[in-house]
């Protein structure tokens, strides 16, 4: 079954199973450790007017990534019951994360 690819969402209608190519507003990015192997992963919340959504950059994370960026994504949406109750997750591979813009550190 081919996955269904939905073209600039709003994070309310994003379900798992979904490929989703938008653009999002970063609310937060952290660089953080894998537990099992070296090296680091991009773990971001992204948002727009209807919510947040987590979302993992699993390899090659990019440490250019901050809040206030507007960045283009495409990830498959997927659900995580690791947390009560389940987490809806998008994980991005690095060359389809792009850093459009960032709000100015005046």
């Amino acid at each position: 079954m081919a996955t269904e690819l939905i073209t600039n969402p709003f994070i309310s209608e994003i379900k798992p199973g979904q490929r989703i190519v938008g653009f999002f507003v970063v609310a937060q990015a952290t660089l953080e450790p894998f537990k099992s192997k070296p090296g680091n992963f991009l773990n971001l919340t992204l948002s727009d007017k209807t919510g947040r959504i987590s979302a993992k950059v699993w390899e090659n994370a990019p440490d250019n990534i901050a809040a206030g960026m507007v960045v283009k994504v495409a990830a498959d949406a997927k659900e995580y019951s690791q947390r009560l109750p389940h987490k809806r997750v998008a994980c991005v591979s690095k060359s389809t994360l792009t850093r459009l813009s960032h709000q100015s550190q005046d």
